[in-house]
């Protein structure tokens, strides 16, 4: 007995007593979220707990990568990537690709070509775009990077009331997708 109460004295006279921090004090810090995918030789680091994954608008947008929603204000992002076996294909055909991807979930779809922007550090192509869903009117970008033989779409989106909110957000986003250098 005397040797199970002797042995925490000694401990806390070695090492001292532990100090606990007050109710509501800082919580231990938390790793952010990353998904690698070496198929597609990418890195994403997921933004704040603020967005979830959103499977349904993954399967409309045809994102096989992923989707994301948040809400208040809400908005979306979805990434496609298509390896091409062969070589990496024309300006024009991934365009074309955007747009096609665009129309099957934007009702009433208009898109511009807008400067190009920047995806992982490289330079992207980007669409810049509006449409409805679900008689919302909805405005958006999509920046399109082709690196080797592997087409990346990033394109996000939110009522068009909320551009102006989100537009800070997009960037962020967007610089949690990086290339790995498996290729």
């Amino acid at each position: 007995m005397i040797t199970v109460v002797a042995a925490p004295v000694v401990y806390f006279i070695v090492y001292g007593f532990p100090s606990l921090e007050k109710p509501g004090g800082k919580e231990p810090p938390r790793a952010t979220p990353v998904h690698e995918s070496k198929e597609f030789n990418y890195r994403f680091t997921f933004p704040d707990s603020a967005w979830k994954q959103d499977n349904p608008t993954r399967m409309n947008v045809k994102a096989n990568l992923l989707a994301m929603k948040r809400s208040n204000p809400n908005g979306w992002f979805a990434l496609a990537g298509h390896v091409y076996k062969n070589s990496a294909p024309q300006k024009n055909e991934v365009i074309a690709e955007a747009v096609k991807r665009l129309e099957g979930y934007f009702q009433e779809l208009e898109w511009d070509p807008a400067p190009d922007g920047f995806l992982a550090q490289r330079a992207a192509r980007v669409l810049v775009f509006q449409g409805k869903v679900d008689h919302i009117l909805m405005r958006g970008e999509c920046h399109i990077l082709v690196h080797q033989n592997i087409v990346y779409w990033f394109t996000t989106w939110c009522a068009a009331s909320d551009a102006a909110a989100m537009a800070s957000e997009w960037q962020r986003i967007r610089d949690g997708f990086s290339l790995l250098d498996a290729r």
